[in-house]
């Protein structure tokens, strides 16, 4: 294929030849020297790599960053939204799962069971891990239930048109078969800040367990240095 071929095409397609910008479009192609990983000129343009390695928290939060990200731009230009629905929903759903995953396993310490990290995508079976302990700890502390049961609410939607982390993936299943969906329309920004909600309420689970924690952790280790192991 040639570039000239490309950027033909693309010359072709617009309709408007009194925009000398689009008319002058520049395709990418692919030279010799190209290099993926390596540091720019400009710093802040750098990703460091290493210190969140293992940390499932950094993970959950750049693709939730991502998602807003791509719901910033479709409200912004009006437009992509067809084919940004895909990534957008698909960094959604993974957010929540890290995050939940990551939650079961502060849950499950607070709760002195031994911790599991879940090797499912399945949304649901996550969330029926984490529910009811986090419902125990949500009513030991007075917080309103429904906070829990509106998370569920979300919860089940987003299991219900993404049970397996493939739909939004990829066009087809393993078996080449299409992706069938219930839905025709899905508003990006509704989308965005119904996601964003649960998110939050997640998130400030997740912090707030976390240092519960750590104060359990670092009082059973005081405890211990004092009296042994009979305290």
């Amino acid at each position: 294929m040639q570039r000239q071929a490309v950027e033909g095409a693309v010359s072709g397609d617009i309709e408007d030849e009194s925009e000398p910008d689009l008319m002058s479009v520049e395709i990418p192609w692919p030279v010799a020297n190209d290099v993926l990983v390596a540091g720019g000129p400009d710093w802040r343009l750098n990703a460091a790599v290493g210190w969140q390695l293992g940390d499932w928290y950094s993970y959950a939060s750049g693709y939730k960053t991502a998602a807003e990200i791509l719901s910033t731009h479709v409200e912004a230009v009006g437009r992509d939204q067809d084919v940004l629905l895909w990534p957008f929903v698909m960094c959604w759903r993974h957010h929540i799962e890290l995050l939940l995953k990551t939650l079961l396993v502060v849950l499950q310490n607070l709760h002195d069971e031994s911790p599991v990290l879940m090797k499912t995508h399945s949304i649901d079976l996550i969330w029926q891990k984490v529910k009811p302990l986090l419902k125990s700890v949500s009513d030991s502390d007075g917080e309103p239930p429904e906070d829990v049961e509106n998370v569920d609410h979300v919860i089940k939607q987003l299991h219900a048109i993404d049970g397996n982390g493939e739909p939004f993936r990829y066009p087809v299943n393993n078996s080449g078969v299409s992706h069938v969906f219930s839905f025709r329309i899905v508003n990006i920004p509704a989308f965005n800040a119904s996601m964003s909600r649960i998110s939050s309420y997640l998130d400030a689970a997740y912090n707030k367990l976390s240092n519960d924690l750590d104060f359990k952790w670092e009082f059973e280790s005081e405890m211990e240095s004092c009296y042994g192991g009979d305290y």
